[in-house]
């Protein structure tokens, strides 16, 4: 004998929502999270770079650019010379620490921005729920 339970009836929670005002950033802890999160983009710019120029380098892109160059303006312009290893990474080191510098300080100058523009206006209005 087999009986089919019914399934009970369900009730419905009323949804709670609460309204935040994101009034005040500290520009100490959004210098502190910038810095951080450019640091990791940082060195995935790095490892990118290194395994760009190496897939170019063993595909033979980095010499059929050398011979295309030559073939057009007959010179003996040497782009795997140019572009080489450690001429690459340097660079890339370079960009990256100008980077980090740069994100830090916009991150401080920004978050001084919001919180002069939040005394007067009152900030961001967030409305969160607990819908799932």
């Amino acid at each position: 004998m087999v009986s089919e339970k019914t399934p009970p009836a369900t009730t419905r929670v009323p949804t709670k929502r609460v309204r935040l005002r994101i009034s005040y950033i500290d520009p100490l802890a959004a210098i502190k999270t910038s810095f951080v999160l450019s640091i990791v983009f940082g060195i995935a710019m790095i490892f990118a770079i290194i395994l760009i120029w190496y897939l170019l380098n063993l595909s033979g892109s980095l010499d059929a650019a050398t011979g295309l160059v030559s073939d057009v303006f007959g010179t003996g312009f040497n782009i795997a010379g140019l572009l080489s290893f450690s001429r690459v990474l340097t660079l890339g080191i370079l960009v990256t620490t100008i980077q980090v510098v740069v994100w830090t300080l916009l991150a401080g100058l920004f978050a001084i921005i919001y919180n002069v523009f939040a005394e007067y206006v009152g900030g961001y209005e967030v409305t969160l729920s607990d819908d799932i």
